[in-house]
């Protein structure tokens, strides 16, 4: 998801560059676990959070589902997820409240 025909749509040309060039700093990460991109700008790694994922706090919820919504409007009619902490509580919140709303779709 890092290669630049997937991320230039958001980021600038030098943006772009330094992901290209620290391509090994974010499988490292991946692969520990981490939230940490050493030589990353924490503004960057935001920014590709925010147009890349679905990332947030209950707070979020109602932001996602409009999100989600607008891509069903685009004709894009499925969602790979991938949970990290809490999945239960995360299962839970989209049953509950996120696959109500896009069945009204």
């Amino acid at each position: 998801m890092l290669e630049r025909w997937y991320i230039s749509p958001f980021l600038d040309e030098e943006e772009c560059a330094l992901i290209e060039k620290n391509t090994a700093v974010f499988a490292g990460a991946y692969a520990a676990n981490s939230p940490e991109f050493p030589g990353i700008p924490d503004a960057l790694v935001q920014k590709l959070v925010d147009e890349l994922t679905f990332t947030g706090t209950h707070d979020d919820v109602d932001h996602f589902i409009a999100e989600m919504t607008r891509f069903n409007e685009a004709g894009v009619t499925e969602f790979a997820i991938r949970l990290y902490d809490k999945p239960e509580e995360s299962i839970r919140l989209i049953g509950e409240t996120v696959l109500p709303a896009l069945s009204k779709l």
